[in-house]
């Protein structure tokens, strides 16, 4: 006697559906409650976000996930994901305007409201991708522990595979971002992913200072050298000093340990040599 067994696979993949019952838009401004704009977008059913708008998944938290989804955009269309409220997420975003290039492609840590592009740079935190303005562009993002891979059309191979920064939550809600024009987001769907992935860790042929010091937050612009000792002066007294630590590549990303990074603080480190040397010393910042 012979068995015949069939095997089928069933998609765990959720299908976001376009209406009010599951997104909640909101202005990025001033956090103002909008209504949900669906439309048809060059043959997709799509939500519609203007300039600097928010749409928010209801009800749902992500850790390991696959996410994939139709974009359409003018400016700089981003996806935010594992966010603890809308000041402190994971993002990641496309400059449409830059298919082709090597900044077309971004992934930065959220902190405070902070988007800290600057910091985060090529040939790591942005990549290439091709696509156009205006037209639809089919993403793919896999997140796992603390590696994202990033895929655009139908390559095999990931446009961006890094180890994400935000390290306050592993799991959160997701949203959908404009910057400065509006856009389109069609085909939504989220899948939890249950096999792990690994990114290589970034290889520098340099060494940084990595242990620092960081005191409060400071009212007010430094105008004049004596009035920063006066200020440093007085922070060396009367501040409750931080210790904080650089990330692998050397960064040191102030938003982080700021509810409002808005405002001056001191930061400071200690270099111990055993012996006397000639070394050389770069540094940057934003």
């Amino acid at each position: 006697m012979l068995y015949f067994i069939i095997c089928t696979q069933i998609s765990n993949a959720q299908s976001i559906p376009l209406s009010a019952e599951h997104w909640k838009v909101v202005d990025n401004e001033n956090n103002q409650e909008l209504d949900l704009q669906v439309t048809n977008y060059k043959g997709k059913k799509a939500i519609h976000l203007g300039r600097h708008e928010i749409a928010t998944v209801k009800d749902g938290t992500y850790e390991n996930f696959v996410l994939e989804m139709d974009i359409a955009g003018k400016a700089m269309p981003g996806i935010a994901f594992r966010a603890k409220d809308l000041w402190n997420y994971e993002f990641l975003y496309l400059r449409v305007f830059s298919g082709g290039k090597d900044d077309a492609i971004q992934y930065i840590p959220v902190f405070n409201g902070s988007h800290p592009w600057q910091l985060y740079n090529q040939p790591v935190y942005e990549t290439t991708g091709e696509f156009k303005p205006q037209e639809w562009i089919h993403l793919k993002i896999e997140v796992f522990g603390k590696n994202m891979r990033v895929f655009v059309g139908d390559k095999k191979e990931p446009n961006m595979g890094v180890k994400l920064l935000q390290n306050e939550v592993d799991k959160g809600a997701v949203f959908l971002k404009t910057s400065f024009a509006e856009a389109y987001f069609s085909n939504i769907e989220i899948t939890p992913l249950e096999k792990p992935f690994q990114i290589k860790p970034v290889k520098s042929n340099y060494t940084y200072l990595t242990q620092w010091n960081i005191s409060e937050q400071v009212d007010g612009n430094i105008h004049s050298q004596s009035q920063y000792f006066r200020w440093l002066d007085d922070a060396e007294k009367n501040h409750k000093w931080q210790t904080i630590e650089a990330d692998k590549t050397g960064i040191v990303n102030l938003a982080k340990y700021y509810k409002k990074p808005e405002k001056a603080v001191f930061a400071k480190t200690k270099i111990v040599s055993d012996a006397d040397k000639k070394a050389t010393l770069a540094y940057d910042y934003t």
